[in-house]
């Protein structure tokens, strides 16, 4: 489907349109119920709600010009009327997260959040899971033994204990005070290159492992429990998945 990248509910089609909610690759069911969930019980008030804003400067700046608009109306929209939803409830500095893949869009959707949480009043600050890599030398410490020779990205490769420092204080204060990362620096293998300050009403905590729980299934030296593995985990790889989980 064509990207377009102007926002406006008028410059483009919705998922109930009909003409082109076939291009939409969410389930529409998935996409209400959603709504429902965050006290829209009918889609055509929450369209006629946003129309009234204007979309064309909807943080349009920061809005990706390849997007899809699955990306709009099934994940972007949605999560910012979850953010104006808490805005008006009176919610005290709440926390929300993003888990995905590497490489789906995460910092490019959180750029847009920043931007367009700002224009309805709730400022929201993104951080990354990326940006609390322990520093070197640690990183290179911890990261010396995984088989896949990978310089960061796994877990153990994070400063838990930081993240969890930051929030706390950020909750009880209002003031985030957060590191930031360089991937570029030392020929590609990264690290810490400063520190962001903010006061946001709320933060976005996004990551690719975010909210994942140690497996309980993991058998050492044995591939019977990853059958979707192609080519199989070697005994070194599992051995290594089992000790970053306990």
């Amino acid at each position: 489907m064509k990207s377009n990248h102007t926002l406006g509910l008028n410059n483009f089609s919705s998922p109930w349109s009909g003409k082109y909610s076939s291009h939409f690759l969410f389930p529409i069911e998935d996409l209400e119920n959603y709504l429902r969930s965050i006290n829209w019980n009918d889609h055509k008030m929450w369209l006629n709600h946003w129309s009234k804003l204007p979309f064309s400067s909807l943080a349009h700046d920061t809005w990706p010009s390849k997007a899809k608009l699955d990306w709009f109306w099934g994940f972007a929209l949605p999560f910012l009327s979850d953010v104006e939803r808490l805005k008006l409830s009176g919610k005290h500095r709440p926390i929300f997260g993003i888990s995905a893949l590497p490489g789906s869009g995460k910092t490019t959707i959180g750029k847009w959040l920043s931007s367009a949480s700002n224009q309805i009043g709730f400022p929201l600050t993104v951080i990354s899971l990326d940006d609390f890599y322990l520093p070197y030398p640690y990183l290179d410490k911890v990261m010396s033994d995984n088989p896949w020779n990978v310089p960061r990205g796994l877990p153990g490769s994070h400063s838990i204990d930081m993240i969890l420092e930051v929030i706390q204080k950020w909750q009880l204060e209002g003031v985030l005070y957060y590191p930031t990362f360089d991937k570029s620096l030392r020929g590609g293998l990264g690290s810490r290159s400063g520190w962001c300050i903010s006061n946001p009403k709320g933060i976005v905590i996004e990551g690719w492992f975010l909210g994942c729980q140690p497996s309980s299934n993991i058998q050492r030296n044995s591939n019977e429990t990853y059958p979707i593995f192609n080519p199989s985990l070697s005994p070194v790889e599992i051995e290594y998945r089992r000790k970053v989980q306990v």
